[in-house]
């Protein structure tokens, strides 16, 4: 329900500026004072859950400390007839995302001068004992009035340095393209994490490039973990090398091999700005080069494990690391943390509200940048050799896939089976995924180049001879295993849905029981079969979005580890869940069951990863 036009207390309702998994932010007007706020409001059905409400009075309290000319002003927190809510300053003018989109690059000038403002923004916050946690261009916001003035958002994601007790064990919050290694190896973050954040957006106002990018969160995780940091003058070899020297101290692997304190990156940014208005060279600075080939220590370089996080903060973005490293090719897990979008995505379909992105920056990580990060969680096993691929490029549309825009539903049932309880709401980032399932040809060209390994089964439930029959080449490739779909995925530029994506694609924003409708219709699908059918049949059954066959031919994959209990802790935003075992879930049903329940875009199945059956197949997702 909106509340534009609503009097929460003092505030007049006025605009509604953007929503995220936790939190709607409006622009407010005080009569009081004849001025207009921005106003957080957490969503009511969140309300009900102690610990969340807990950790927003933790924030307003936390930031309503930090009174700085460059962080944004935290003015008032109330509640009133059970709506909490949390005022703040409201800016006019562009995120530093919005700027660099137009710039591209800044100058080694103009880059230090924000640099600047924002390290003893920093300053100030550490030694109130607050860590920021997130900080990226999105939540960096540069007033209209005072271009060269900028204003550090979102603390939303703050964490006190003394208070441990609400932060999920494992569990990592912020934006993978801008995290510090260490938060990958499930490290607390501090004053030096920040730093590394901020220096890789130093780097990017300057080279026009963040240091690691990938198609995917675990390309880019990998990246932060293994690889050297690209040198800034390899973008710019005009860059003056105390500058360089300065963002390499910053983003230093090892956190020992920083700046001990952002005071002391503030002293460093300042000795550059004087020499460079005296005209004097700095080789007097005292930053010792970075080590371009520091690596994290060996144990972490064989694996990668990723937990989603369990509903976190407010306006929280989840990545936890539970186990190791990624080596090889990019991880075939999900996203949660794909590249910085800088701003909410549209949503146009389905009924869904459209959000624009405000320019102010009490959107934060809520609205405005929702989300940075998918938050993603899987056991990933990566195949460390080199191969050719088919992969779709990242630039292009990708081919014989359906975009599925961000939105949030239902995830669940309250009368299905009891592992589909309890019903929940959820927010689901927007997604690729196959308009059809992965057929037997295409799952024959990878293993005819050799990336992938033959199916287990050769013939399906009545047909001798299926898999390598021409005849069934657009017919679901069956009797494949988790780890081999996961394969596919990964040679074809892909990866699996998470369970939370499968279903939001399958029944849509309203909800719907079965991919056509909320009635059973046999025949609107293989249920009526006794056998797999071709994977562009039963155009009249397809999903909201008009994907084919999630309710009956072969069984699909999805990258969820399973866990019964999962449903009662299951995060807001781009749920998944985690753990340990061999078992993992299928979704969408198979063919030949006069079973209505068998085919709801809810229920869930389980199998061992390594089962090869004739009812189980796949398709494939992308990160948008």
């Amino acid at each position: 329900m909106s509340l534009v036009n609503y009097q929460l207390g003092k505030y007049v309702m006025t605009e509604r500026l953007g929503q995220g998994g936790m939190a709607e932010v409006y622009k407010a007007y005080q009569t009081g004072l004849e001025r207009h706020v921005a106003i957080k409001v957490m969503h009511r059905h969140l309300t009900q859950s102690t610990d969340l409400v807990t950790r927003f009075q933790r924030e307003a309290k936390s930031v309503g400390q930090l009174q700085h000319q460059h962080i944004l002003q935290v003015i008032d927190f109330d509640i009133e007839s059970g709506i909490y809510y949390l005022v703040m300053e409201y800016i006019q003018g562009q995120t530093l995302a919005d700027y660099l989109a137009k710039q591209k690059t800044l100058s080694v000038e103009e880059a230090l001068v924000i640099a600047a403002q924002l390290v003893d923004a920093l300053d100030y916050a550490h030694r109130k004992g607050v860590i920021h946690r997130d900080i990226k261009p999105a939540n960096i916001m540069l007033r209209h009035n005072k271009s060269n003035q900028v204003v550090l958002t979102d603390f939303g994601l703050v964490r006190l340095a003394d208070e441990n007790n609400l932060t999920v064990k494992g569990t990592l919050i912020g934006t993978p393209a801008y995290m510090a290694p260490e938060a990958f190896r499930g490290e607390p973050l501090n004053e030096q994490s920040d730093i590394y954040s901020l220096g890789v957006v130093l780097y990017q106002m300057i080279t026009g490039s963040k240091p690691y990018s990938g198609d995917t969160p675990y390309a880019i995780i990998s990246q932060q973990m293994n690889d050297p940091l690209p040198p800034p003058r390899q973008f710019k070899p005009d860059l003056p090398g105390e500058v360089e020297q300065l963002i390499l101290k910053a983003l230093a692997k090892n956190p020992k091999d920083r700046f001990r304190s952002a005071a002391e990156f503030y002293q460093a940014i300042q000795h550059i700005q004087t020499t460079q208005n005296t005209g004097h060279s700095s080789h007097s600075m005292p930053l010792p080069p970075a080590d371009l080939s520091n690596r994290p220590p060996a144990k972490f370089n064989q694996w990668l494990l990723l937990t989603a996080g369990a509903g976190s903060v407010i306006f929280l973005i989840t990545v936890a690391i539970v186990l190791t490293l990624l080596i090889g090719p990019k991880g075939t897990g999900v996203e949660n943390a794909q590249a910085e979008n800088g701003g909410v995505e549209q949503i146009g379909q389905q009924g869904r509200e459209t959000t624009p992105i405000a320019a102010n920056p009490t959107t934060g990580a809520d609205a405005a940048s929702l989300p940075d990060s998918t938050s993603t969680v899987a056991v990933v096993e990566i195949d460390s050799g080199n191969s050719e691929s088919n992969a779709v490029n990242s630039s292009e549309e990708p081919v014989g896939m359906v975009e599925i825009p961000i939105g949030r539903f239902l995830m669940g049932s309250k009368f299905g089976e009891s592992n589909e309880q309890p019903e929940h709401d959820v927010l689901v980032d927007g997604f690729y995924i196959d308009q059809f399932e992965v057929t037997n040809a295409e799952y024959r060209d990878c293993v005819t180049v050799g990336n992938c390994t033959p199916t287990g089964k050769v013939d399906s439930a009545t047909v001798k001879g299926y898999r390598d029959n021409p005849t069934f080449d657009n017919y679901p490739v069956v009797g494949v295993s988790w780890d081999q779909a996961i394969t596919y995925c990964q040679w074809a530029g892909k990866r699996l849905p998470t369970e939370a994506e499968w279903e939001f694609a399958a029944g849509g924003a309203d909800n719907r029981i079965y991919p056509w409708g909320n009635e059973f219709v046999a025949e609107l699908s293989a249920a009526a079969a006794d056998d797999l059918q071709p994977v562009d049949s039963f155009p009249q059954g397809v999903s909201p979005f008009g994907v084919y066959q999630l309710a009956g031919n072969a069984g699909e994959w999805v990258l969820d580890i399973y866990d019964e209990a999962f449903y009662s802790n299951s995060p807001v935003e781009n749920p998944f869940s985690s753990g340990s075992g061999n078992r993992r879930i299928y979704r969408g049903g198979t063919f030949g069951s006069a079973d209505p329940g068998f085919y709801t875009t809810s229920r869930r199945f389980v199998e061992d990863r390594s089962a090869s059956k004739v009812w189980i197949g796949f398709r494939c997702a992308r990160d948008k």
